[in-house]
Formats: C-alpha cells, structure tokens, sequence
C-alpha cells in the first residue's frame, strides 16, 4: 500500500544550483571552514554566504519561479556577464 511507503520530498535545488552552490561554497571554503587563529570572523563567514545566496537565488527565480525578484535582482547587480544564464543575458 501506498502508506507503507515513505514520501519523498521535493529537492530544494535544481542541478544548476546546485552546481553554482558547490562552485561558490569551494571558492569560498579556507574563509568559511578555516579553523585556528587564522580563521574569518562571523561578520565575514555573513558576508561569503550573503554572496553566495545572491549567487544562487536569481537562478532559482529563473528556472522555477520562486517568486518577483528584490529591487536589486537586476542580474547584472548580481552576476558578472559570464556568469548569468543565457536567457538572462542583457542584449549586446
């Protein structure tokens, strides 16, 4: 029966953001996981991730519609040019 098997939940990243998550999260990893007295303060561990959701979070509004991006969500704001999807590219 269909109460003896367990549910499955829906997955909180697609595949590119995934991939864009573990790029920035790896860039970023000697600031963010750095252990010693050379690691970063909370302040700049705040700021890596604050990048790094800005990073993700317009992709998620591209491919599934999470809802009307913020006022700085002009991907330019965000995203370097050769980062962006190709959908969200400005014109040439």
């Amino acid at each position: 029966m269909a109460e003896d098997s367990p549910k499955r939940r829906k997955a909180n990243f697609n595949e590119a953001e995934t991939e864009v998550l573990i790029e920035q999260v790896l860039k970023h990893e000697q600031l963010l996981f750095a252990a010693g007295p050379g690691r970063a303060s909370p302040g700049q561990k705040r700021k890596a991730w604050e990048l790094i959701r800005h990073k993700v979070n317009p992709l998620c509004r591209l491919s599934q519609g999470c809802g009307p991006p913020g006022p700085a969500a002009a991907l330019g704001l965000l995203l370097a040019p050769e980062e962006m999807p190709p959908a969200a590219a400005p014109p040439a």
